[in-house]
């Protein structure tokens, strides 16, 4: 039963990690489409690539179960920060914009009305919903 046991828990670490990481390519890639600074996308590649070997890492290695633990929150907290790079931010804020309408102050849009700059002045021009606190605009 306990052999049963870790060969479950093994089987269920081996399908999150895949998930983990077919997530992260795919960010990857799709933030590499959106964002033109090469350097904040270099920096975004390398931790992505270090958060894959961190959760492969902690999965195929023999060290306590405390260390991976710990492995995995600090590789977790990296991939979570690496979407604050400038550039990275801004490419995932275009992306947003472009799918839902929720578009962050400074963004250049094409709009029915001609390119218009997001701000709070354009999105009340244009009678969009603005949001003061999280400094959007509602475009549809």
């Amino acid at each position: 039963m306990k052999k049963a046991l870790k060969i479950i828990i093994k089987i269920i670490f081996f399908i999150l990690n895949s998930f983990f990481t077919l997530l992260s390519v795919l960010e990857i890639s799709f933030t590499g489409i959106l964002t033109k600074n090469v350097v904040h996308f270099l920096l975004f590649l390398i931790t992505n690539l270090f958060f894959i070997f961190v959760i492969w890492y902690s999965f195929l290695s023999k060290i306590t179960i405390w260390k991976k633990g710990i492995l995995v929150i600090v590789g977790f907290l990296i991939f979570y920060f690496s979407f604050n790079i400038p550039g990275i931010k801004r490419a995932n804020d275009l992306d947003t914009c472009l799918d839902i309408g929720i578009c962050a102050q400074g963004l250049k849009i094409n709009t029915e009305y001609g390119l218009a700059k997001i701000n709070q002045e354009n999105c009340l021009k244009y009678h969009w919903k603005w949001n003061e606190k999280s400094k959007s605009c509602y475009i549809h």
